[in-house]
């Protein structure tokens, strides 16, 4: 079992970061096992991800990252 969590960093639209967290439930409690950045800036360029949780063919669950575009 697994949980996710989105949080954040900064004050403000342009500064504000964006993170996906993912837990593993072990006996003695969470383990932290992967942070994936899903807003900042890069190359003076601010840049965006949104994440689509879904089941492939099998049933396994996946998260899909997608870049976000604007209009």
């Amino acid at each position: 079992m697994e949980i996710l969590v989105e949080h954040g960093r900064g004050r403000g639209t342009g500064v504000y970061q964006r993170f996906l967290s993912i837990y593993t439930c072990e006996k003695n409690g969470l383990k932290w096992t992967h942070k994936i950045q899903l807003s900042g800036w890069h190359d003076f360029d601010a840049w965006a991800k949104e994440y689509i949780i879904e089941r492939d063919e099998s049933g396994k669950v996946v998260i899909r990252l997608e870049a976000l575009r604007s209009e």
